[in-house]
Order: C-alpha cells, then sequence, then structure tokens
C-alpha cells in the first residue's frame, strides 16, 4: 500500500504505472482498439532534430490495428508546440486528444485509508477529484490527496495525462512527428589563453537539454544553429535560440560520441550525431562538440564610444579577437589564462571565417585621459566646417607593453589627419603602450556642420 502525500494535490491526475512506453521515450504505440496504459512494447529509437528553444521528434510506429494511442504527461503535452503532432505514412480518419481521468478515479468506490492525526482508518472513496469520502458512520467529508493510502502504485508525475489517439484507415507502419519546446540544445565554448607565446586554444561541448518527463531513447540526431523561430499566432513566437537552463549533467557511458558537421541550409548550420544514447527524463547530456582553429587571435586594450566635442577620462576594456576556420553556432563563451577565469561572454553564429570580438569588461591597468581643443569655423559652402584636435594620453600600470585601439564614431562629412584614420565611419587610433609607461597620441577632426 502507498500513501499518495509524495504526489501532493495534484496527485489525483496522474497515469498509472510506471511501465507505460510513452511517445517521449521513443516507443512503440499500442495499436490495439483498446487503451495502451499500462503496457509494455519494445521501444523504437527516436530521431532528433534539436533548435536551440525547440527540437522535432520522429519515433517509428507500427500499428497492427485500426487504432493508435499515445499517453502524455501533463508538462510534456505543456511542451509540445499546438498544431504540431502529426502520423506520417499512416492515413488516419480522425486524431482525438483527450484529458484521461484522474488516476485516482479507479478506487472510487471502494475501501482506501485515510490517515489523520497519526492514526490510520478505512473509508470509501466517493469521489477521487475532490477527495471525497464516506467513514465508519456514513458520513461525508472532503479530505486532502495527501491523506490518502491505495493499494496500488501512484503514477510517476502527479499529474493529469493527455491521451493521443489515431483513428486508421488500415494497419501498417508510419512515424509520429511532433515539435516540443521542452528538448534544446546548445553550445559551449571555452577559451584557454597560455602563458605568453603558447597558441590560444578553443573547444567546445554540445548541451542536450530535456525538460520534460519523457526519457528519449534515440537513434539519430541532428543539432541545427541559427536564426529559427515558429510563428504560434499574434505575441506568441518560439525562437530558435540559445535557451538557459541549469539542469543536472546525465551520465552518457563509456561511449565516444562524434559530431560531423553537415554544412549549412541557408544560414541554418547542421551537425549530427549519427551514434545512439539515451537522454534522461528531466536531464542535460553534454558531449565533446568541436575545436575549431584559431587565426588572427589578438588581445588589447580597447575603447569605443562616440565623438565628441567635450574631454573626457577613464579605463580602457579587456578586448579580444579571433576568426576561426569553421562556422560557429551562438552560445556561451568562458575564457581562461592559465587556468584562471577571467570572464564570460555569448558569440552569434559566426560564418567561417569571419571575425569574432568581444570585451570582457574593464581594465584597471590601462587608463586614458582625452582633451578636445575646438578650433574656428570655416566656410564651406553654405555650411561651416569645424576643427577639433583631439589629445589622448595612455598609461600602462603593467610590466609589460599592451596594444591600444581606440574608436570614435562620427557622422556626416568627416575628415581625420594625424595619428589616427578614418575607418568606414569611424576615427580609429592604434598605439603601443609601453610597459610601465605612457603615451600620447593627437588627432584632428574636421566635421561639417
Amino acid at each position: 500500500m502507498l500513501l499518495l502525500g509524495a504526489l501532493g494535490a495534484a496527485g489525483l491526475g496522474t497515469l498509472a504505472g510506471r511501465g507505460l512506453e510513452l511517445p517521449g521515450s521513443a516507443a512503440q504505440a499500442q495499436a490495439e482498439d483498446k487503451s495502451a496504459v499500462g503496457e509494455q512494447t519494445q521501444p523504437a529509437a527516436s530521431e532528433l532534430r534539436l533548435y536551440g528553444g525547440f527540437a522535432e521528434v520522429r519515433t517509428p510506429v507500427t500499428a497492427s490495428g485500426t487504432s493508435l494511442s499515445y499517453t502524455w504527461p501533463a508538462s510534456a503535452w505543456e511542451g509540445l508546440v499546438p498544431g504540431s503532432l502529426d502520423l506520417e505514412g499512416l492515413p488516419y480518419t480522425r486524431a482525438v486528444y483527450a484529458v484521461n481521468a484522474p488516476w485516482l478515479e479507479r478506487y472510487e468506490g471502494q475501501m482506501v485509508t485515510l490517515y489523520e492525526e497519526g492514526r490510520a482508518s478505512r473509508v470509501t472513496l466517493v469521489r477521487a477529484r475532490d477527495g471525497l469520502i464516506r467513514d465508519r458512520r456514513g458520513d461525508h467529508r472532503r479530505v486532502t490527496v495527501e491523506s490518502l493510502a491505495v493499494p496500488g502504485e501512484p503514477p510517476l508525475s502527479g499529474e493529469d495525462v493527455t491521451t493521443s489517439t489515431f483513428e486508421l484507415s488500415a494497419p501498417g507502419r508510419g512515424t509520429l512527428a511532433y515539435l516540443t519546446r521542452s528538448l534544446s540544445w546548445a553550445p559551449r565554448y571555452t577559451l584557454n589563453l597560455g602563458a605568453e607565446g603558447s597558441p590560444p586554444q578553443l573547444s567546445a561541448l554540445a548541451d542536450l537539454h530535456n525538460r520534460s518527463d519523457l526519457a528519449y531513447r534515440v537513434q539519430t540526431t541532428e543539432l541545427l544553429a541559427g536564426d529559427v523561430g515558429l510563428e504560434l499566432g499574434p505575441g506568441s513566437p518560439v525562437m530558435g535560440q540559445t535557451a538557459q537552463t541549469t539542469s543536472a549533467t546525465a551520465e552518457t557511458g563509456q561511449a565516444a560520441y562524434d559530431i560531423a558537421a553537415l554544412g549549412s541550409l541557408n544560414g541554418v548550420y547542421r551537425y549530427a550525431l549519427e551514434q545512439p544514447f539515451e537522454l534522461p527524463a528531466g536531464s542535460t547530456v553534454t558531449l565533446p562538440f568541436m575545436q575549431p582553429q584559431l587565426n588572427n587571435f589578438g588581445a588589447y586594450a580597447g575603447l569605443n564610444t562616440g565623438f565628441s566635442g567635450q574631454g573626457s577620462k577613464g579605463v580602457l576594456g579587456r578586448f579580444y579577437r579571433f576568426k576561426a576556420q569553421q562556422p560557429l553556432p551562438g552560445g556561451t563563451l568562458t575564457v581562461r589564462e592559465q587556468g584562471r577565469l577571467v570572464g564570460q561572454t555569448r558569440v552569434p553564429e559566426t560564418a567561417a571565417g569571419q571575425p569574432v570580438s568581444f570585451s570582457l569588461g574593464r581594465d584597471p591597468d590601462l587608463s586614458y585621459a582625452r582633451s578636445v581643443k575646438k578650433g574656428a569655423a570655416v566656410p564651406e559652402g553654405k555650411a561651416k566646417r569645424v576643427t577639433y584636435t583631439v589629445t589622448y594620453r595612455l598609461q600602462n600600470a603593467r610590466p609589460q607593453p599592451v596594444r591600444a585601439e581606440l574608436t570614435e564614431q562620427v557622422y556626416g562629412d568627416a575628415r581625420v589627419n594625424g595619428d589616427a584614420a578614418l575607418d568606414e565611419g569611424k576615427v580609429r587610433l592604434v598605439t603601443e603602450v609601453p610597459a610601465g609607461g605612457e603615451v600620447t597620441r593627437t588627432f584632428t577632426v574636421r566635421l561639417l556642420q
């Protein structure tokens, strides 16, 4: 006899028996003209297509009769993208999706055990939905589900379940396909920077997330990265961007999993995981993903700002840049220098050979003072051109020299001279700041006003 207290009040609507094979576990559906509840079959492995915020699940099914049923826990059903559930290759005349009666209804009219104030008594369960019972005196009252115990094993999820039933034209084989927000994946990068002179190393892991109550046995997997969205109606988009989650990492066994690049589909990158694996319920499976080769790596102190006629001072930022020889799906990037964590950021989807640049915050060792002197306005046509003389004084507190790159965004017809140059609408100043020393750089900006 099992006490229902572990299920809570929601335990009234639960699924009978853990042995039921569910669509999320990629089980072959029952194909008899009766419910599949409580029966077991040999699971059929699914094919997963994982995106950043959702997934497509495709499960082979075999129907020996004219009815095919699947039962879903509430969390799994809620994760389904509306209108995406379909049965391919098996013509059907009707599909019905119905919430099952509460699991405890099977005990209505029967004697169950009530625990109150440390004592057990036998009562009759009159109505399961609201816990109505009749005691030995014949009185009716409501009790909490937590206080009842029944002979059978309560279901695992403790929630209502939904059954989807397809009425088939004829027996045969097909594929149950659906989209779910409960499954997703995200790459996770680590950039390791060793001692001076050692090459940087970039490695990536693939986190495969399962936020449902269903366990999946997977035959083949495709990982897709890019801007892929689902339109569910006004105000209800599901975007294929990296989902943030904090699930526990699941054990994946001793097998080595190779993730191979498959190319792109109009900007959507594809990767294949062909080896079978298991994705347990409520887990994250982490697999080694790739180790891209890097080119043009650079670490520097930088400043990105807009042009101003006023002076300012502050510190520069810690900037990095590199190019990878293969496409990079968007994901979190952790940077370590000599084994120490120095920052974390996010990189967007990037094509092979395209630059990746980012900042990890302030660099207190590199300070600057910017002064501006405004010159006279000189007529030029119907407008006037004003000259600004900008001087940067850079100081380096480190025991080694540092490369500094400063950019100022300018608009309109600008002309730049001196220690800086104009590059695609930005004034760009690059200089080396000596160890424990300082430099002063000056340039002029002539703006048409």
